[in-house]
């Protein structure tokens, strides 16, 4: 009975893995956009996420400022940084082909963490400022903040966040 209830367990965690789906914001291209993928806000492609799913948030000519709540295990993605470098001394570029040059940049984003968040990985931001709210320590534990430049975290409770990796 118990390698039939690890057997459904190991499944349940495939099949929601496997259906996570990618949201993009702020994305642009000749090509038209897809109902249900691309959206021109940060918060309604959260509301239409689900757990799992990933937010991209795509770079733009006046430097969008992406802000929200975070209330759904996700990933929040941005570009990276510093993806189109040169060299000081000669002032040649750095080509880095597994970056992916895109035009324009994100000004900032500010996220506040809420309940139901745990999990949520949030990288390649530049200026991103996360807020927690006042909630128990497990509804806002293991949120990790990785490859993001300058970002700046503000405790905004009296209690515990556990297992946060910057």
């Amino acid at each position: 009975m118990i390698k039939l209830n690890m057997l459904l367990l190991m499944l349940m965690i495939v099949y929601a893995n496997a259906n996570a789906t990618i949201r993009r914001v702020g994305f642009t291209a000749t090509t038209q956009l897809v109902d249900g993928l691309d959206y021109l806000n940060f918060q309604i492609a959260h509301d239409q996420s689900a757990d799992g799913d990933t937010i991209q948030l795509y770079p733009g000519a006046n430097g969008p400022i992406y802000t929200g709540t975070i209330s759904k295990r996700l990933v929040v993605m941005g570009p990276g940084y510093l993806t189109n470098s040169y060299y000081a001394t000669t002032a040649t570029e750095i080509i880095n082909p597994q970056l992916q040059n895109l035009p324009g940049y994100i000004s900032s984003c500010n996220f506040t963490i809420e309940t139901g968040s745990s999990g949520s990985i949030i990288e390649g931001l530049n200026n991103v400022t996360i807020t927690t709210s006042s909630l128990s320590p497990e509804e806002r534990s293991n949120i990790t903040i990785r490859r993001c430049k300058t970002p700046k975290i503000i405790f905004n409770n009296s209690g515990l966040c556990n297992n946060w990796r910057i």
